[in-house]
């Protein structure tokens, strides 16, 4: 036993060394060192680069496994859940996953709640064996508090309970826990609003680099208006989100450079973000470089390229289908043509309020009953704490590009009556007159 010991701490020397140390790792395994059969198995098994060495993995697994190692039991149980070596097995897989678990081995009885959580095991999911494996695991394992957490809170609707357990995993350093907790405090599930709580969760999940939690911070410090350089947080903690790929820190990015916050507008940098989010099928960023070449702003007008923007969102945007049915109704001479009429019906359906009162207009006029039309209400309140016309502008675009294009023109028209000289918002609220509306008769 000494020799596989001592065999077993050479192995890692020589590992760290740089040198081959499979032989001796091998050596100490034969000897019965079990650390170096399993530490050999899971080289075998993250080396993932040959159906032999996976087999070799699983075989290593295999006779540990039998002997009663929790451990192997574990690993065996994740080879057969996956198909790592193999066909995925869900029974294998539950079987040592249940052996592991009932030797009090966390992950394995975490890995095996989830399995109930996903309906691996049964033909759908079974939220009270989940929660049973989850309780056993929570105090060892935050992925079983985190887990926990979401079944109190989503299927049980228990806030209390999920702020509990979130908490917990929180506290063992899991990051979505935290960036939930902010979600909860943010938006008083289960107790009132508390935006100092929200932000320190995310500001905690955020040090951990959640790319979420960065931009809820981001939000955080941009609707800030009493906080100096707060503007400025918010476009450097949107810049760490979108650096690791977060599509809606991109487009913010690309909002906050179009109308110039906390700086002057560089329409540059603004399609620069907005194409990047785009590639990560943003509708919101799809929407604005849309309507960048639908205006021309900041680019050169090219109503082709707006109309291709459109038609990728158009199935699920009842604004870009709405602006697709614009562009058309121009297009024709002021003719409602078939391709017009059934996308101005996709958008109303999608409950875009100028769709529908330009559906109602064209029934009302071709039955001469003008009453028949329902007035438009727009329901808008501006921040009073807002007083910048940059930040009132960002609003305004940030709701056109969110589909909310009534809200939009009406915050336009506040930004024109708050601050007159501001040419950005006059110009913009003057594009989006050309296309108010259809023009009938």
């Amino acid at each position: 036993a000494k020799f596989a010991y001592a065999d077993y701490n050479l192995a890692i020397l020589e590992h760290q060394l740089h040198q081959d140390f499979l032989t001796t790792l091998n050596r100490a395994r034969e000897l019965g060192n079990t650390k170096a059969g399993l530490l050999m198995a899971d080289y075998y098994l993250h080396q993932a680069d040959s159906p032999q060495n996976m087999q070799e993995a699983q075989t290593i697994y295999q006779n540990f496994a039998d002997k009663g190692d929790k451990q192997a039991q574990l690993k065996l149980g994740y080879l057969y859940e996956h198909g790592l070596s193999g066909e995925v097995n869900f029974n294998l897989a539950q079987h040592y996953y249940t052996l592991a678990a009932e030797q009090n081995q966390a992950q394995a009885q975490y890995l095996l709640g989830h399995m109930y959580q996903l309906g691996r095991i049964e033909r759908e999911p079974n939220y009270s064996k989940a929660v049973y494996w989850y309780e056993k695991a929570k105090y060892q394992c935050a992925k079983a508090a985190l887990a926990l957490g979401f079944i109190n809170e989503t299927i049980e609707n228990d806030y209390a309970k999920a702020r509990e357990n979130y908490e917990l995993a929180a506290k063992q350093g899991d990051a979505a826990a935290a960036f939930n907790l902010g979600i909860l405090y943010e938006y008083g599930k289960g107790q009132a609003v508390d935006m100092a709580q929200a932000k320190y969760w995310y500001q905690q999940a955020a040090d951990k680099k959640h790319a979420q939690a960065l931009t809820h911070l981001a939000n955080l410090n941009l609707e800030d208006n009493q906080t100096p350089n707060a503007k400025q947080q918010a476009q450097a903690l949107y810049q760490k989100a979108a650096s690791r790929g977060n599509s809606e820190a991109m487009y913010q990015l690309g909002l906050m450079a179009e109308t110039g916050v906390p700086d002057k507008i560089n329409f540059k940098r603004a399609l620069k973000y907005y194409r990047q989010a785009q590639h990560a099928h943003h509708t919101k960023a799809n929407l604005a470089l849309a309507r960048m070449y639908q205006y021309g702003v900041g680019v050169p007008q090219d109503l082709h390229q707006a109309c291709k923007l459109y038609e990728q969102v158009a199935a699920h945007s009842p604004m870009a289908a709405y602006q697709l049915a614009l562009i058309y109704h121009q297009q024709k001479d002021g003719a409602v043509d078939a391709q017009a009429l059934k996308l101005l019906e996709k958008a109303a359906k999608g409950g875009h309020q100028a769709a529908v009162r330009d559906l109602q207009h064209m029934k009302a006029h071709q039955q001469i009953e003008v009453s028949f039309i329902t007035p438009l209400i727009i329901k808008f309140m501006p921040n009073p704490g807002i007083k910048s016309a940059s930040l009132l502008y960002m609003h305004a675009l940030n709701n056109w590009n969110n589909g909310d294009e009534l809200v939009s023109r009406a915050l336009l028209q506040e930004v024109v009556s708050r601050h007159p000289d501001y040419l950005p918002a006059k110009n913009m609220s003057d594009h989006l007159s050309e296309y108010h509306y259809l023009k009938l008769g």
